[in-house]
């Protein structure tokens, strides 16, 4: 099974309102707005280390694992995420 973990040297804000979550990844000065899911799921990485979609769904009543995976392959992209070595 595949593990993700945030990209290393993250420091990640993350504010949640409403439905939306603004995140600012201080290693590449970048702001990003996500969907509150989103920013949930960086959360958790963030306290519970790396984890498989299947981790990662459990945690979340309306996430399924194939769901976690895509959003995680949407994450990487803006090198938020990757896979576990």
């Amino acid at each position: 099974m595949k593990r993700w973990q945030l990209t290393p040297g993250h420091d990640l804000r993350l504010r949640f309102w409403g439905e939306s979550c603004v995140l600012h990844h201080r290693a590449s000065n970048e702001t990003h707005r996500l969907a509150a899911g989103a920013g949930q799921l960086l959360e958790h990485l963030r306290d519970a280390g790396p984890q498989t979609s299947e981790q990662l769904a459990a945690q979340f009543d309306d996430l399924a694992p194939h769901e976690a995976e895509v959003l995680l392959e949407q994450l990487r992209p803006l090198l938020l995420v990757e896979r576990c070595p």
